[in-house]
């Protein structure tokens, strides 16, 4: 199991003596009237004067964000809560107990340690809570499925089938780095997500959403592509550490999704909604370079219709580059006859000739038999 490093802040590294760029993440969600801050030692950061406290830029909701050019140093500083137009010395709220420092060494270290450029993406249709599942009810699995994740340290997990009670199990059982995104494919709080798990101490979500694929994109719910239910997709834009190490400018798109189970028409319909979704997102960011990845259940296998549109318009099946065609969908089984699930990646003006560096379907189960789903998770390791 790998160890992880609980991270503050990050930095673009330059020359001893030379400015470098920090980056201040904190992730909680606050009163609309309240704003988080940051200050600490040096004058830059407000020299423990909450009056001169640097506020966090917001973003959907709970993800505060801070650039700062400084000076290379070591720095202290803590984060508080506070009005949102001016600090009100009486209605400091402080999230840190005590004070947190970022050293030269761990600068050094941090550019060491985060040169590897590895992206680690699983794709995990859960099965949904189904009172008919006999020995593999979700009471019965969910504690394999919290230890898949944590054996695998995926960066990214794209969740096919979550309900609410399921997506909330995962979240208090894994440790606080693992932050959620997801929502559900109608108006009903309870109905499945396309949910996004991703690791807050390596990477940062600057945006993310969710679409419906139909001709309405944004109306929950809705239903044009033949789908037998509604269909989505959740999408987050994030930033890795590493990238403020080597390059700002490169932004990393995650796509899940979960395509419908008995129309084809539908499915090939999304596909290429989707190609047309994704553009019209990346073609909104100032980014040069960009990644994006597409995890998911899209109920086709390699050589349907569904899978070749994406192929076409330059998604790399993960599975293809590594020779591996190994099946997915086994029906509580343990022998697969379906390949349906599929991690894709594209490059955007990045000159990788081989990016997938190991592919890996996991087939794990419990000493009673137990497997963690009906769908077999598995891991794209990318280096990207």
């Amino acid at each position: 199991m790998r160890l992880r490093k609980l991270k503050f802040n990050y930095t673009t590294m330059t020359e001893k003596n030379k400015l470098i760029k920090f980056y201040f993440n904190y992730n909680i969600k606050v009163d609309l009237e309240k704003s988080v801050y940051l200050i600490g030692s040096e004058n830059e950061l407000g020299n423990w004067n909450v009056r001169k406290a640097n506020r966090l830029d917001c973003y959907n909701e709970n993800i505060w964000i801070k650039e700062m050019t400084l000076p290379y140093k070591v720095y202290k500083y803590k984060y508080f809560i506070s009005n949102k137009n001016a600090v009100d010395e009486k209605s400091i709220s402080w999230l840190d107990e005590k004070e947190r420092t970022f050293t030269s060494d761990e600068l050094k270290c941090s550019s060491l340690e985060e040169s590897r450029k590895d992206i680690k993406l699983m794709s995990f249709n859960l099965r949904y809570q189904n009172s008919i599942d006999g020995i593999h009810l979700w009471d019965n699995r969910k504690e394999m499925v919290i230890q898949i994740i944590m054996n695998n340290c995926a960066d990214f997990v794209g969740f096919q089938e979550g309900r609410l009670k399921q997506v909330e199990y995962i979240q208090e059982s894994l440790p606080d780095f693992y932050k959620y995104i997801g929502h559900p494919r109608s108006e009903k709080e309870d109905d499945e997500q396309c949910g996004i798990l991703y690791d807050s101490n390596n990477y940062v979500v600057r945006d993310f959403g969710t679409f419906w694929l139909s001709d309405t994109p944004n109306i929950p719910g809705s239903i044009t592509f033949e789908n037998t239910l509604p269909r989505i997709v959740t999408w987050a834009k994030v930033y890795k550490f590493s990238n403020l190490v080597q390059n700002i400018d490169r932004a990393y798109f995650i796509f899940n999704t979960h395509f419908d189970h008995i129309s084809e028409e539908s499915r090939i319909k999304c596909a290429d909604f989707l190609v047309k979704q994704i553009d019209n997102l990346i073609s909104k960011s100032s980014e040069k370079q960009m990644v994006l990845l597409i995890s998911g259940d899209f109920n086709a296998e390699d050589d349907e219709v569904t899978i070749i549109t994406l192929k076409q318009n330059g998604f790399v099946s993960t599975s293809d580059e590594k020779g591996n065609q190994e099946k997915t969908f086994h029906e509580f089984s343990g022998k697969a006859d379906w390949k349906i699930d599929h991690i894709f990646y594209k490059l955007i003006n990045i000159d990788i000739s081989k990016v997938c560096e190991d592919y890996c379907v996991i087939k794990d189960k419990n000493s009673k038999g137990v497997f963690p789903s009906d769908h077999f998770p598995f891991c794209a390791k990318l280096l990207c």
